[in-house]
Parts: structure tokens; C-alpha cells; sequence
């Protein structure tokens, strides 16, 4: 069964990265995709899956690494729980979710910087380990779904400016 997984896992990114090699505009259906090859790549631990610049700078919970290592090597199962952010303005996509690891399912949050040809150059990765050695079921707190309030539209009128907003998360 794990192998059928991962073979279709295989097989979805391939398809996605022939897709992003074309190009990327930015768009919202690009950015979804581009993150959506990324986690296929990182659950079937091969990060040639993704389109990535000859310099891609990967970082893991502040530390720099080879693109492979770290959660590369240790993600068993896509995100149970999964909020996709997306800056189109930006080409940058970030995702705020639940990714089993080792036996454990952990809060992770990932940032990915999409450049105009598909390729990913930046994946800023922020996980936090359980350390429990119960087995998941025991661990988990049953988080799959973000709250509806997480995913409900502001209105246009109501919407803070870009530049607000940046002077916040830079405050």
C-alpha cells in the first residue's frame, strides 16, 4: 500500500513539475500547484520532484541545508490539516498545517518563493517536533480542518493595504 502511495505521489508531482516547467505567472492555480508538487516531493522524499533554481536556499527551523535533508528525509503522510497562504503579488506561497513525521503528527509551516519560470528559489521551513514517543493516535488532537473563520473572505472595502500589513509582520 505505502509503495502504491508513493508511487502515485511519484507520478502526480511529475506531471505538476512538466506543467511549472512552462512558466509561472503568479496566479493563484500556479502557487497551489507549486506547493502542492512541493509536498508530494517531500512525502516521497525526492526533492528532484521540484523545480528548483541550481541555488536554492532551503532553511529548516532557521538552519540551512541541503535541499534532501531534514524533513526530506523524515515526512511520511501529506499535511492531515493544510492552510495554503498565497501573495500573488509576491510569487510566494505559504502553507500552515499538520505533516506526519516519524510517527508523529507536527505543526509545520512552509514558505516558498516562485520565480517567473516555475522554479522555486527560497523554501523556508518551520517545524515543531513532538518528542513524544506515544504512538500517533494518542498524540494527535484530531486538527484537520482549519476553522471556517481561517478560510472566510474579507471584503474588498475592508481589506487592510499591503504596506499595512507588512509594517505589522515586520513590527
Amino acid at each position: 500500500m505505502n509503495r502504491r502511495v508513493t508511487a502515485m505521489t511519484a507520478v502526480l508531482a511529475l506531471a505538476s513539475g512538466d506543467a511549472l516547467a512552462a512558466g509561472c505567472n503568479h496566479d493563484r492555480a500556479c502557487l497551489e500547484k507549486v506547493m502542492d508538487t512541493y509536498l508530494a516531493a517531500v512525502v516521497g522524499h525526492d526533492p528532484g520532484l521540484l523545480p528548483v533554481r541550481r541555488n536554492v536556499r532551503y532553511t529548516e527551523n532557521g538552519v540551512r541545508l541541503n535541499l534532501g535533508d531534514g524533513l526530506w528525509q523524515t515526512a511520511s503522510a501529506a499535511p492531515t490539516y493544510r492552510l495554503d497562504i498565497i501573495d500573488e503579488e509576491a510569487g510566494q506561497v505559504g502553507l500552515l498545517g499538520r505533516i506526519e513525521e516519524n510517527g508523529n503528527n507536527n505543526w509545520f509551516a512552509v514558505r516558498l518563493k516562485v520565480e517567473n519560470d516555475g522554479q522555486v528559489s527560497q523554501i523556508e521551513t518551520l517545524l515543531n517536533r513532538s518528542i513524544s514517543v506515544q504512538p500517533q493516535a494518542a498524540t494527535s488532537h484530531g486538527n484537520t480542518d482549519p476553522a471556517p473563520l481561517m478560510a472566510q473572505e474579507i471584503p474588498v472595502d475592508h481589506r487592510a493595504s499591503r504596506a499595512l500589513l507588512a509594517a505589522a509582520g515586520n513590527a
